[in-house]
């Protein structure tokens, strides 16, 4: 069965993205410490969401290390990918 990331900005643990099974079952951290996390998208590589609260799009790679800035200076709240 494959995953789907999911994200959890204000309810416990907040501000982190998880991962679960497509049925909801086994949800799983991947991503911690963001302030406002929201509006998750994913592609063959990296999984992408919005900061409401810092204003910014982040990127990490699917396992959710090495999250990092792409974009600053947003009012966005999701964010979408397409083919490359």
């Amino acid at each position: 069965m494959g995953t789907a990331p999911l994200t959890c900005g204000r309810r416990p643990p907040a501000g982190t993205i998880r991962e679960a099974n497509l049925d909801g079952s086994n949800p799983q951290p991947i991503v911690l410490g963001q302030n406002g996390p929201l509006g998750v998208a994913v592609d063959s590589t990296n999984i992408y969401w919005t900061d409401i609260q810092t204003g910014t799009i982040m990127e990490a790679n699917l396992d959710g290390t090495n999250p990092q800035a792409i974009v600053t200076g947003q009012n966005s709240y999701y964010v979408a990918v397409g083919p490359q």
